[in-house]
């Protein structure tokens, strides 16, 4: 039993020292602990308030190399332990530091180390994340209040403040932060919640006010020769914009509403090349995003909308330095209230039909794109000087050239309906071909119509100071297009007629810009033949017009007009008309017409030049009349019994204002003598065996014999004519050839007299009158 005793003796005093000596075990663990952190020399005061606990009073340590310096401050530092732990693992339970400040301030920025840097690479396995669980000399490490500021050269400033709690399995973190970028303002703080296992399982959070801005999970893979990860993100970009918005000030998009979801695979090497070129040959990634995005008004430059929605599914792959990015088809963009100068749409769509894809290997000037192929739903369409504009759904085509820059584009729409002062223009189908490049864009573009069959064809140029388009129509069958132009134009008469005829229409626009560009055509008409009610009948019409119109409004004109023949109860034949007429930019206008010469009755009638305001005509001229079979007139007459023949010629003073026509002291006379020979009507021999003067007279006229035929010619401009005519000869047949004056007045309504052709009845009529008295 003695002997029993004196073994148990030392047990106590075993006890005492080794409970003598937790605290300078604890203290040699710490200090060799900071010691391998690069601090030089440290040295602690503990104290022993309890069996299992130490406390540092203050502690305050500096670490200088590696071009930076790193100065730590803290106060109240508990350190709790299991006795049996520390002496015999050299193991600290817990430590809690209430609050610490650290300070690290670098000599020069990351990437400046990086360049001048002997290494060619950096070992990630010399400090993988599983190396954090055991950072700390304790299974556990508590920061109540940490406090962190880091500066370096042309980098942004950056200040956390927030709390850390770090085990053997987790290490969970939020932290306060506040970043000032380089010369401007510190961005509003936002908070970083961090949650990171042991066994590489990450959780990561971005808020602002407790809106979260970004949130990432997935794992690591920090072991062997290749690192990795597998993440996935959600950000909210409304948010993120507004916390970016006094670094991005400028930003064209006010958002309303915007998510990107992204799953990322990535890959590199444990070995970490720092040449950036080596870098990203070494790096694989996959990445699939969905983009969501809505916003409010836009603008970029000259073009402004009320509202846009963006989404977008891409994936993207990086491998050898080669990036392959994907956008997939359903991706589109929706703006409403879309305007620029001189137009608007109120709701436009976009739609991705076809995967666009597009390869750069990175290092290289420019990537090489694939075509782009949309779907356009434009809704609403105004145009400056439309009333209306219908647009069926487009397809669109683009292609990137990278060298030299240039953009293959096409256009294609198969419904096109525009509407202009009420009028509607034939609905068409339109493809736009064309390239764009830095210094020009060029191209063509076609128009084609059904109803009626219209097809028009330009060549296109623009630049930042030119503007020229080159176009032509295919030609036109004109009585296709009299449904058109009785819509447009009207004036139109509603019972003139195209019977025949082709129309021919080519020009050019040229301008500093299309909104500014003058237009000159050319108009052509052939073969036409038309019919205007019972008044006018032509045939065989021709016309070769230029048409010039300046974006000043000024508007000129000039051509020929032939035809065959005009028939107006009167055959004409032969016409040719040249014209000039201009219009200036107040609207006033003036019409020249070269000297006309009218083929008609055998003979002719010339007009002079004639200029005058074709919107308010109020102008004097003179007919002239040459070589008029009197044969010919009396034909026209159809007047049973009455011929003759003579040629005569004379002059007609003409005055046209507005609608009114009138003639004043207009004379005719024979050129040469002729005859005239009357065979009456049976009536009129029975009337006339009771009129002895009437007898004479037809007696007379049977073979007369014209020395002279006179006739003054009055017309009003309410169409009444009034002829005074005087014939003068003798009859052989009649009084052995006395000598003959007879004076005969006329006096109708020419216009009702051309629309019955009729003329000849009332003059047979008149002349009875007269010889009857």
């Amino acid at each position: 039993m003695r002997k029993l005793l004196w073994w148990l003796l030392p047990v106590p005093l075993l006890l005492l020292v080794l409970y003598t000596a937790l605290p300078y075990v604890a203290r040699s663990l710490i200090e060799q602990w900071l010691s391998e952190q690069g601090f030089h020399e440290p040295r602690i005061e503990l104290s022993h308030p309890g069996w299992n606990e130490l406390l540092i009073p203050s502690l305050s340590l500096t670490q200088r190399g590696d071009e930076r310096q790193i100065s730590l401050n803290a106060r109240n530092i508990h350190i709790l332990f299991d006795p049996g732990r520390l002496l015999l693992n050299r193991e600290i339970s817990e430590i809690r530091i209430p609050r610490m400040q650290i300070g690290i301030t670098a000599e020069r920025s990351i990437e400046a180390r990086i360049e001048t840097s002997a290494r060619d690479s950096f070992d990630l396995n010399q400090v993988p994340p599983a190396l954090l669980f055991q950072y700390a000399p304790a299974r556990r490490l508590v920061l109540g209040e940490v406090s962190i500021d880091y500066r370096a050269p042309d980098q942004p400033s950056l200040k956390a403040q927030g709390n850390i709690d770090l085990t053997r399995q987790l290490l969970l973190s939020r932290l306060r932060l506040e970043v000032t970028p380089q010369q401007q303002e510190t961005l509003a703080p936002v908070y970083l919640d961090l949650l990171l296992h042991a066994d590489r399982q990450l959780e990561l959070a971005l808020l602002r006010d407790n809106r979260p801005m970004v949130r990432v999970s997935g794992e690591l893979n920090t072991e062997g020769d290749e690192w990795g990860a597998s993440l996935s993100s959600e950000i909210e970009l409304l948010p993120l914009q507004q916390w970016l918005h006094t670094l991005i000030p400028d930003t064209p998009i006010s958002l309303t509403e915007g998510r990107l979801n992204t799953k990322l695979t990535t890959a590199w090497p444990a070995q970490l090349p720092l040449d950036s070129e080596q870098l990203i040959r070494a790096i694989s990634a996959e990445l699939t995003a969905n983009l969501d995005l809505r916003s409010g008004a836009v603008a970029v430059d000259e073009f402004k909308a009320a509202s846009t929605d963006l989404q977008l599914a891409t994936h993207a792959s990086l491998a050898q330095s080669e990036l392959q990015l994907q956008i997939l088809p359903g991706s589109g963009l929706d703006l409403s209230g879309l305007h620029g100068p001189g137009w608007s749409v109120q709701d436009v769509g976009l739609q991705l039909k076809q995967p666009f894809k597009l390869t750069h290997r990175l290092g290289e000037s420019r990537p090489a794109p694939g075509p782009i192929q949309l779907q356009i739903t434009p809704k609403g369409v105004a145009l400056d000087g439309l009333d209306s504009v219908s647009l069926s759904p487009l397809t669109a085509r683009l292609e990137l050239q990278p060298e030299p820059l240039a953009v293959q584009f096409q256009l294609n729409g198969e419904k096109l309906d525009l509407a202009v002062t009420n009028k509607s223009l034939p609905s068409s189908a339109v493809q736009l071909h064309g390239q764009w490049q830095p210094e020009r864009t060029h191209g063509t573009l076609q128009l084609r119509a059904r109803s009626p069959q219209i097809e028009l064809n330009a060549d296109w140029r623009l630049t930042d100071t030119d503007f020229r388009a080159d176009w032509h129509a295919a030609p036109l069958n004109l009585p296709s297009l009299q449904p058109m132009l009785r819509q447009w134009l009207a004036q139109w008469p509603s019972d003139l007629i195209l019977n025949r005829g082709e129309l021919r229409l080519n020009g050019h626009l040229a301008g500093p810009s299309p909104g500014n560009a003058a237009l000159s055509a050319e108009v052509a008409l052939r073969s036409t033949d038309l019919t205007w009610a019972d008044h006018i009948e032509a045939n065989g019409l021709d016309a070769d017009l230029d048409l010039h119109y300046r974006p000043d409004g000024s508007l000129s004109s000039s051509g020929v007009l032939h035809t065959d023949q005009v028939r107006t109860g009167i055959d004409i034949s032969d016409i040719r008309l040249a014209y000039a007429y201009r219009q200036n930019r107040a609207g006033n206008s003036q019409l020249t017409t070269q000297p006309l010469t009218l083929n008609l009755l055998g003979g002719r009638i010339e007009l002079p030049t004639i200029t005058f305001d074709p919107t308010a005509p109020n102008f004097t001229t003179t007919a002239t009349l040459e070589q008029i079979q009197l044969s010919e007139a009396l034909r026209l007459y159809q007047q049973p019994g009455l011929t003759g023949e003579t040629a005569l010629s004379g002059r007609l003073p003409i005055r046209i204002e507005g609608r009114d026509i009138e003639i004043r002291a207009g004379h005719i006379s024979s050129d040469t003598p002729g005859w005239i020979r009357y065979q009456p009507s049976a009536e009129l021999e029975l009337a006339a065996q009771s009129n002895p003067g009437l007898q004479l007279a037809l007696s007379a006229l049977s073979n007369l014999q014209l020395d002279q035929l006179d006739l003054d010619v009055h017309y009003a401009p309410n169409g009444d004519l009034e002829l005074n005519s005087r014939l003068r000869g003798q009859n052989p047949d009649w009084q052995q050839g006395r000598p003959i004056d007879l004076t005969l007045n006329i006096e109708e309504n020419l216009l009702q007299l051309l629309r019955s052709l009729q003329i000849s009845q009332r003059i047979g009529e008149s002349l009875q009158k007269q010889l009857t008295r």
